[in-house]
């Protein structure tokens, strides 16, 4: 007869790549230009995190990025505490903000290739690399790994591609070309 303790629940993590807006459909980067009605909350406060259930009384949190495209892609689930990460949001295109892949390697060739031959490390003009992004979500997955309840994770494609990648352990040169498979429609206009 075995004396080992009961293993403990998992810590489940949903995902999801957020599709309100246009731009998924264009295949355009960005987004941030036009998204009114963001709000910022960089962590979850003790407030919001009371008295949602499944039915297996096991809380839920739905977490999402503060641009308006998670946020209404999370409207419709109701009963469930919503917070809001900064750290969710979708990489920083910078000037390339809005424009498609074509438009870059149009008008920026030297960037378009710059990006083609190490996604990874490749910075947007006065936006972010995959590297950047990774290091931000630092703070939202020490905090996915102390949770004991599922949390609903709804953001954008870089950001999903680093989170699954850490959580399936991926090596890091795999993140800019993780293929994730989410349980809605997949975003492919960031990354």
């Amino acid at each position: 007869m075995s004396s080992t303790p009961p293993p403990r629940p998992p810590n489940d993590a949903y995902k999801s790549c957020s599709s309100a807006s246009s731009a998924p459909r264009l295949r355009r980067f960005g987004g941030r230009l036009g998204c009114p009605g963001t709000t910022s909350t960089t962590s979850p406060s003790p407030s919001t995190t009371a008295s949602a259930t499944t039915t297996t009384a096991r809380p839920i949190q739905i977490w999402t990025s503060t641009l308006q495209r998670t946020i209404l892609t999370a409207t419709p689930i109701f009963g469930f505490p919503k917070i809001q990460w900064r750290a969710l949001d979708e990489i920083n295109s910078g000037v390339c903000d809005g424009m498609t892949y074509e438009e870059i390697k149009k008008i920026m060739p030297e960037e378009y290739e710059s990006r083609k031959k190490d996604k990874l490390r490749y910075r947007y003009p006065r936006g972010e690399s995959y590297l950047d992004v990774i290091q931000r979500l630092e703070p939202v997955i020490i905090e996915l790994e102390r949770q004991r309840a599922p949390v609903v994770v709804i953001s954008h494609q870089a950001v999903l591609r680093a989170l699954y990648s850490y959580f399936a352990d991926r090596p890091l040169r795999e993140v800019p070309d993780m293929e994730e498979k989410f349980a809605g429609r997949q975003d492919t206009s960031i990354g």
